[in-house]
């Protein structure tokens, strides 16, 4: 095999092994998410896990309502904070303070519109993005050339490509 295909390789091996981190960092902040409406419901893990898809939603959308009748914002005014932000995630916690409940959930952090500018092989973010990144790493991505599922271009040397983002 020749230093080339060695290169690629292990350039796609620890492309793999991010991807595979992230996955289950985000798994890992679901299942804490789910566990802890599910403990404001009032169901142990066993209950939940006997349960359909269906009776799961709404068992996990009565977790909600409690911890927002504990922290004492209406349906209505956390229907009107962003999705998935930190505010919500703020009134869910205060919820969860209240009631005694401990989490692992750290919540929602701010997301940047556009995203952040990545190293591509350290994973540590660089900047804010700008509307013009987000959708060149985009554009990146759609082309479906070769490489191009990590929407990653070459910036001062250094591949780059922009986490998160609308």
């Amino acid at each position: 095999m020749s230093t080339y295909e060695e290169d690629v390789r292990r350039t796609r091996a620890a492309a793999q092994l991010r991807m595979y981190e992230g996955l289950l960092s985000t798994l890992a902040l679901n299942v804490a998410y789910a566990s802890l409406l599910r403990d404001a419901a009032g169901l142990t893990a066993e209950q939940y896990q006997a349960l359909g898809f269906e009776a799961r939603e709404h068992v996990l959308g009565r977790g909600r309502m409690a911890l927002l009748k504990a922290s004492g914002v209406s349906r209505r005014a956390y229907m009107a904070i962003p999705r998935n932000s930190k505010g919500r995630s703020d009134v869910l916690l205060a919820g969860a303070a209240k009631l005694g409940i401990s989490t692992d959930w750290p919540g929602w952090a701010e997301i940047p519109p556009w995203g952040t500018v990545t190293d591509y092989n350290s994973g540590m973010p660089l900047r804010l993005a700008t509307r013009e990144e987000w959708l060149r790493s985009r554009e990146i991505v759609a082309s479906n050339a070769p490489g191009s599922y990590t929407g990653a271009w070459e910036e001062d040397g250094r591949a780059v490509y922009v986490e998160s983002g609308f």
